[in-house]
């Protein structure tokens, strides 16, 4: 499979596409990079050249910037966090979909020590993340457990615990006591 696509590694479909994402993210996964921003934005790249404005073109751009938080270029990140923005509210994906989106803004402004930004859309993740009508404990404490450390990094201690000792709260919930 992997010579095939080497063979065609501009062929335009969606198999080269999540191939291309696949390989990205793998990349990533071992710090590689270089060649990780390459299969992404080959993989961005193939989506749109394919026409489609869907849930898979803003994945692949929440993957691409999530890449480039990772590499620590958080201006870069956040351009292709917003664009899968714009693409989930132009095609109108339910708004609990977008908390991941908010998530990784918040996450990568926090990364900045832009703290005001990075409330601003830990705020919207949590609104987005109650607007959902199923459980989402795990993503819930994920986000109390973010926030709580931006609270910490900022110095307000009670506003930190309170959001540490929710997130462990949930956690405890899930998967049962330590």
């Amino acid at each position: 499979c992997m010579q095939r696509f080497v063979a065609n590694k501009n062929e335009v479909s969606n198999a080269n596409a999540v191939l291309s994402g696949n390989l990205g993210l793998v990349l990533m996964e071992q710090s590689n990079f270089a060649e990780a921003f390459k299969y992404l934005k080959r993989c961005v790249t193939i989506r749109k050249k394919l026409g489609v404005v869907d849930k898979n073109l803003a994945s692949s751009y929440t993957c691409l910037g999530t890449c480039y938080a990772n590499y620590g270029d958080y201006a870069k990140a956040l351009e292709s966090f917003f664009s899968a923005l714009e693409i989930e509210q132009a095609i109108g994906v339910d708004r609990a979909d977008m908390t991941i989106t908010y998530s990784n803004l918040a996450s990568t402004y926090a990364d900045m020590s832009d703290y005001e930004s990075a409330k601003k859309y830990y705020d919207l993740a949590i609104e987005a993340l109650d607007s959902s009508k199923q459980d989402n404990s795990v993503v819930r404490a994920t986000l109390y457990n973010s926030i709580g450390t931006m609270y910490h990094a900022l110095g307000n201690i009670t506003e930190s615990f309170y959001y540490l000792e929710e997130s462990k709260s949930l956690k405890s919930d899930i998967y049962g006591e330590d």
